[in-house]
């Protein structure tokens, strides 16, 4: 009875002895394992199931032979060749001693297969979103071109994306114009041609000529893949999807990926990556249509410049030639004037709109710069700082060392320049000394000035220390200088001055240049106002002095008269009990400790000078290449994890986001933030306003300092 019973359940069901020997099967099992199935009966569980000569970790009968209760695991079994849901319930015998356990098995394969065939959907619907994004912030079609093959490869998870224009030569050929992931010279062997000939017949020529996907499923397999097959498996390649990117029902190229599996490409998959490049081909047709509208538009303004002067030249023969009717039509002619004058302002007030535009995408141009260049920088100054401190003091390659430590830093201070002059500079109060900025920007004044132009420093030894922006000081001095150079169109004296009155300190800058009238002096500060040719100024710089100097709590003064020159003169309020008190304060020693802290920086270089330090200084590090690597560390680390040091500016999430994802798994934690880029740190919330800014670049005493304040 009790057999008829076992053999009808539809699950697999085992019993095993104390020892794991397999006693009964039932019939479900037994076809299961095939002929010879019972000749299986004695062997031990993990030989016939799994094919092994010790137990399985994750089998659930460990748990079930310790506590003498049921458990459940999801386990993958060699022997039958599938995924399965496995419960083991203990057996006791009359004086409740475990005797056996019976095994029951549920195939759960078709399950998993659907979960990762909806996990790489997922992926491809990712790189379709990303795709869409890359063509709403095109700017140039080889930069699309190439965003969209990486998109692909990252995203989808695919060997290779290369994008293949049609060209109208007589082979027929298909050019590669852009290309993501392992490509290994492939490309240059392909000869494809969008003919109807053995190279024209593969999935990139077939979609070429038929206008539909093609899909190359199994090389190995596929007879049109022969002239390719030898290059493409030596590099790992195993199937392939050829789309075409249409302009309206005329074929102009194709998307073509690769994968290193055979049957890689669903129908799910295909459909998405064809909505995918039919919006690249749409976003490529609006990239040239864009740069056709720009040609024209050019045209156009140079033809109607044209037929401006033309028209200019005809009525001054006319108004020659006319004398006697000068007089009957000035009232027309006083009408045309005004509408002159209207349309004069209105090209004025376009100008003033362009510049403006023109200096914002200059300033955000030099933001990025400084940021990319502040990570070079950081990994610079650090490996040279580590290296000094490895060599001993009279070790011929000190010297060396030294320079790149010395340029690193000049570096530092040029990015300083760069963020200041863009205005990306985060307001930070700090005690300055004058002349000594005014030594540090040397280099620039001599960049700026001209040779005809003659620099003069005078600097008051005894003027006392400022609080200020650092990088907004040196905003409104470059602003002045260069002010001081375009008054000196045939040379002169620049004098550069620093000084001290009643409270205050004083620089200058003077030029021995045209000088100015009460006229325009009375309109140099007004916005967008400037006496300079168009094109060389944009009558912001000294609006944007003013305001910075007034924001310090200072006032700005100037002196001019035609054929004097000009003098500007700066008062900012001494800071002399903060100074005094700077001077007590002795370099803080770099901190120690042993806490645990996940580091979490996108730049491979400045990731590994990072951890040393820490290391080296007895922490304990987590290191993590992106975001979602730092997230999964912390779902797996069991141990306290007490301070985040993060970049601000990563691919995907931000530090911002990661911060209160992090604070959300380990409230309490700790948080300090490094950026090159003080843009990114706009932000009213809590996550900056409790954390600590440490800017890039670094040394490793301020690194160590910064960290250790913000575990204590």
């Amino acid at each position: 009875m009790w057999r008829s019973t076992f053999d009808a359940v539809p699950d697999l069901l085992a019993v095993l002895d104390e020892n794991r020997n397999l006693l009964q099967v039932n019939k479900a099992l037994l076809n299961r394992l095939g002929p010879g199935g019972e000749a299986l009966l004695g062997r031990p569980c993990h030989e016939v199931f799994h094919r092994s000569g010790q137990p399985v970790e994750n089998c659930p009968l460990h748990a079930t032979q310790v506590d003498g209760q049921p458990h459940d695991a999801e386990v993958r079994v060699e022997g039958l060749g599938g995924d399965y849901q496995v419960r083991t319930s203990p057996i006791f015998d009359a004086q409740g001693r475990l005797r056996g356990t019976v095994h029951l098995a549920r195939d759960i394969s078709d399950r998993r297969l659907r979960e990762r065939g909806m996990q790489q959907l997922n992926r491809v619907v990712q790189a379709l979103s990303r795709s869409s994004q890359a063509m709403a912030r095109a700017q140039d079609e080889a930069g699309y071109l190439g965003e969209v093959c990486r998109i692909v490869v990252e995203d989808c998870g695919c060997f290779l994306a290369w994008i293949g224009y049609k060209m109208h030569d007589p082979a027929q050929s298909i050019r590669p114009m852009a290309w993501a992931g392992f490509e290994d010279g492939y490309l240059s062997t392909l000869n494809l041609t969008w003919a109807d000939t053995e190279r024209g017949r593969g999935p990139t020529g077939l979609a070429m000529r038929s206008g539909r996907p093609h899909l190359c499923r199994n090389m190995d397999t596929d007879p049109d893949f022969e002239p390719w097959r030898q290059e493409a498996r030596a590099r790992g390649y195993a199937s392939s999807l050829a789309l075409p990117l249409m302009d309206g029902a005329e074929v102009f190229g194709v998307l073509t990926v690769y994968s290193a599996e055979s049957e890689a490409f669903t129908e799910a998959q295909v459909r998405v990556l064809g909505e995918l490049a039919d919006d690249l081909a749409h976003g490529i047709l609006n990239l040239r249509l864009r740069e056709s509208e720009r040609r024209a538009q050019e045209a156009l303004r140079e033809s109607t410049e044209d037929l401006k002067r033309l028209n200019d030249e005809l009525e001054l023969r006319v108004q020659e030639r006319t004398a006697d009717l000068v007089r009957a039509n000035e009232a027309l002619t006083a009408r045309i004037l005004d509408r002159d004058r209207a349309l004069e302002a209105l090209r004025e007030s376009e100008e003033r709109l362009r510049h403006a535009q023109k200096m914002e995408a200059i300033g955000t141009l030099a933001g990025g710069v400084a940021h990319d260049f502040n990570n070079l920088l950081q990994v610079i100054n650090g490996y040279a700082e580590m290296a000094l401190e490895r060599l001993i003091l009279d070790h011929p390659l000190r010297i060396h060392l030294e320079t790149i430590q010395r340029a690193g830093l000049k570096g530092a201070a040029l990015t300083r320049q760069l963020l200041a002059f863009s205005r990306k500079q985060v307001l930070a109060p700090e005690i300055l000394d004058l002349n000594i900025l005014f030594r540090e920007m040397e280099t620039f004044f001599q960049r700026v000035v001209k040779e005809d132009i003659r620099l003069v420093f005078d600097l008051d030894p005894g003027m006392g220390p400022v609080k200020a922006d650092h990088g907004q000081l040196e905003q409104v001095i470059m602003n002045l200088v260069v002010n001081a150079r375009d008054a000196m169109p045939k040379g002169g004296t620049l004098t550069l001055r620093t000084g001290r009155r009643e409270g205050f300190a004083t620089f200058s800058v003077a030029d021995t240049g045209e000088g100015m009238t009460p006229q325009v002096l009375g309109r140099i500060f007004e916005p967008f106002y400037t006496t300079k040719a168009v094109g060389k100024g944009t009558g912001l710089g000294l609006s944007t002095a003013l305001g910075i100097v007034e924001q310090s709590g200072g006032f700005l003064e100037v002196a001019s008269a035609p054929g004097l020159g000009t003098t500007f003169t700066v008062s900012l309020p001494l800071a002399t009990e903060l100074a005094a008190k700077a001077e007590l304060v002795p370099e803080p020693e770099p901190g120690t400790g042993t806490e645990t802290i996940l580091l979490v920086e996108d730049d491979e270089s400045v990731l590994q000078l990072t951890a040393h330090h820490l290391r080296a200084a007895g922490y304990r590090v987590l290191e993590a290449a992106d975001p979602a690597v730092a997230l999964e560390l912390l779902h797996v680390f069991g141990d306290p994890v007490h301070l985040l040091l993060t970049d601000v500016v990563m691919p995907g999430m931000g530090g911002r986001e990661l911060a209160q994802a992090v604070k959300c798994l380990r409230p309490g934690i700790r948080v300090v933030f490094m950026s090159g880029y003080p843009d990114a740190l706009v932000g009213p919330d809590e996550v900056w306003t409790e954390s600590i800014l440490i800017s890039k670049p670094f040394d490793r005493a301020k690194l160590l300092s910064m960290v250790r304040n913000a575990l204590d």
